[in-house]
């Protein structure tokens, strides 16, 4: 049913700035291509997630 798995992992940063945790999943590639979205997309989700928990614990990138 799959045809190959990618793990995808972002840190979660406090608000000292030092990595709290990581969030981590599977994006499995399905053989008929039914899944419902791409490893592109995913990783941008996943990114996403891991800023906002960051903002809620505090941390904000340095902006250039």
């Amino acid at each position: 049913m799959t045809g190959g798995v990618t793990d995808i992992s972002y840190p979660v940063f406090g608000s000292n700035g030092r990595m709290a945790a990581a969030l981590t999943i599977p994006f499995l590639v399905t053989i008929d291509g039914s899944q419902r979205t791409n490893l592109h997309d995913t990783q941008a989700l996943l990114r996403d997630a891991a800023a906002r928990i960051s903002a809620e614990l505090g941390w904000f990138p340095a902006r250039d």
